[in-house]
């Protein structure tokens, strides 16, 4: 799931939109982006987004 909220990410879907697109709530995509950022040991979101 978190591979899918960065990809939209990529796409340029808020987290709002992909949580109204994936069916579930902002603070989930949010905590999901964040997982995803740490995992990867990158420093923000737009570094997490561009190494997929």
């Amino acid at each position: 799931m978190q591979v899918s909220c960065l990809r939209l990410v990529a796409d340029g879907y808020t987290s709002k939109q992909i949580a109204k697109k994936l069916g579930l709530t902002p603070m989930t995509v949010d905590q999901y982006l964040q997982r995803a950022k740490t995992a990867m040991g990158a420093p923000d979101r737009v570094t997490s987004v561009n190494e997929v």
